[in-house]
């Protein structure tokens, strides 16, 4: 008896369809609603709430210029004649790029003059030991150069 207590027979579903059968669905469907919400809020009751993490944040970073990529390295690595291919491409990246920075950096013999003589004739060489005329001597001509002995700073006690 006591298992037949626990189980209640339910209607079929055809039965449940007939026009007559319509309040006891209504009802039948109220119950089990309140069931599921009473379960929810009793689950909900003993669960602790913890805040809610924002998503995870984004892995890339935007950037609208071009000119972060200037620098980067070629791509594509080849080592020990592994891919033929690309260390032949690898090498003209190379050579791309040390022709490029010689370029950059290259001074005409003239403007390295010019800009030489402002600063040994401006003043801002520093005076001590002679340094300005050491310059000035050794570009006049060959001759003996004068060297001069370095002294023995004694160290600071602190």
């Amino acid at each position: 008896m006591a298992a037949a207590d626990m189980k209640k027979t339910k209607l079929s579903k055809a039965v449940l369809g007939l026009k007559f059968m319509q309040r006891t669905v209504i009802r039948l469907e109220k119950e089990q609603n309140e069931d599921e919400n009473n379960r929810l809020i009793d689950d909900e009751h003993w669960v602790i709430d913890q805040p809610v993490e924002k998503s995870a944040q984004s892995c890339f970073e935007i950037n609208p210029s071009y000119v972060s990529c200037e620098g980067l390295v070629f791509g594509r690595m080849s080592f020990l004649g592994f891919n033929p291919e690309i260390e032949k491409l690898m090498k003209i990246d190379d050579l791309d790029r040390a022709g490029n920075r010689e370029d950059e950096t290259s001074v005409g013999d003239e403007e390295m003059a010019n800009r030489f003589s402002q600063i040994v004739h401006s003043g801002n060489l520093k005076k001590r030991h002679g340094y300005a005329e050491d310059l000035l001597a050794s570009n006049s001509g060959p001759g003996p150069r004068k060297r001069y002995k370095r002294k023995f700073l004694k160290p600071l006690d602190i």
